[in-house]
């Protein structure tokens, strides 16, 4: 989020006291991150120790906060897990929002920090470790199943209906809608594409197992220590592979990955055969949901800042840059 939460530093420096029994000396807003419901903070306490703090607005599932908790006790030590409260709790809660704590890494992530070739084998000995994991039976129900079923339907009638009535209140608005119309022809390519990878993959065997599912470099933080950390464990699901594999084979988000990389990354993984219709449809699904969700920042969220609908035209706009997500989506893999 790149605008500050709602929620006041008052309220946040009452809840870390009360549940973690820290005694806040400095808490500084991050303008970090992708997701509109979220903040990050660091909080440093007053022997000068720092955390990083994030809050989540609205539903927040357990599981992406136990999953990690559990990994990481089990071996995979790569892992950031939450820190618990007084009460064993992984996070606290102040009105709509969850607060959750973790140690504070110092170093970058790997979008900004280059990984060595030993890092680049370790992360993807991380990846095969976590897709080697059976979580256990409580987790299970509660983990998301791929069905192939896309969860971008619903944004783009909504985008399209409010674009077809011209329904726009600033300038913003209305670059969006004229550059919408100028690319439908494509993003209407681009739903057929992945509707029909989905149907094929619906009608195939799978092998599913424990994805991450946003993988990429920005969720890899790269310590000063050396050590790689995995971070952001909002959204894992049970899956094929491909489902990770989208953030590293010919891939441009967050970081374009070179071959070298990518050969250096299946050296730590392991061999491993590919579905290419898999890593095609994961391919369109996100170009697909990226486009619809930076269209709807623009046009659908009511509390969206000025600065936060520029940002999103921004990266609407850049998905369909040659050689960008919508490019490679079209382009990669089979029909």
């Amino acid at each position: 989020m790149l605008a500050k939460p709602t929620l006041s530093d008052k309220k946040i420096i009452a809840t870390l006291r009360e549940s973690f029994g820290i005694e806040t000396r400095a808490l500084e807003f991050l303008a970090l991150g992708n997701d509109t419901n979220a903040g990050v903070y660091r909080v440093t306490d007053a022997p000068g120790e720092n955390f990083f703090l994030k809050t989540k607005r609205g539903a927040f599932p357990n599981l992406s906060l136990a999953l990690p908790r559990y990994l990481y006790e089990n071996g995979i030590t790569q892992i950031i897990a939450p820190l618990p409260t007084h009460g064993g709790e992984l996070k606290a809660s102040i009105d709509d929002y969850a607060l959750i704590l973790y140690p504070f890494i110092h170093g970058e992530n790997g979008m900004r920090r280059e990984l060595s070739e030993q890092q680049w084998r370790e992360y993807g000995s991380i990846v095969k470790q976590l897709h080697n994991t059976k979580p256990p039976r409580d987790f299970e129900n509660e983990i998301e199943r791929e069905t192939f079923i896309p969860k971008w339907d619903e944004m783009r009638d909504a985008v399209e209906q409010k674009i077809s009535a011209h329904e726009f209140q600033n300038d913003i608005q209305c670059a969006l809608g004229a550059l919408w119309q100028d690319k439908r022809a494509v993003i209407e390519t681009l739903r057929v594409r992945t509707l029909k990878l989905a149907a094929q993959l619906q009608k195939q065997p799978n092998e599913f197992v424990l994805c991450h599912a946003d993988i990429h470099l920005g969720n890899v933080l790269v310590g000063d220590d050396g050590n790689l950390y995995v971070v952001d464990w909002d959204q894992p699901i049970l899956a094929p592979r491909e489902r990770d594999f989208l953030f590293i084979i010919d891939s441009v988000i967050a970081k374009r990955v070179t071959r070298q990389q990518e050969k250096l990354f299946f050296e730590g993984y392991g061999e491993t055969k590919l579905n290419d219709a898999a890593l095609a449809y994961y391919r369109c699904d996100w170009a697909m949901y990226d486009v619809c969700e930076y269209a709807a920042r623009v046009l659908l969220l009511p509390d969206a800042t000025e600065e936060t609908q520029g940002d999103a035209l921004k990266w609407f706009r850049l998905q369909f840059e040659p050689g960008d997500m919508v490019d490679l989506a079209l382009t990669g893999g089979p029909v």
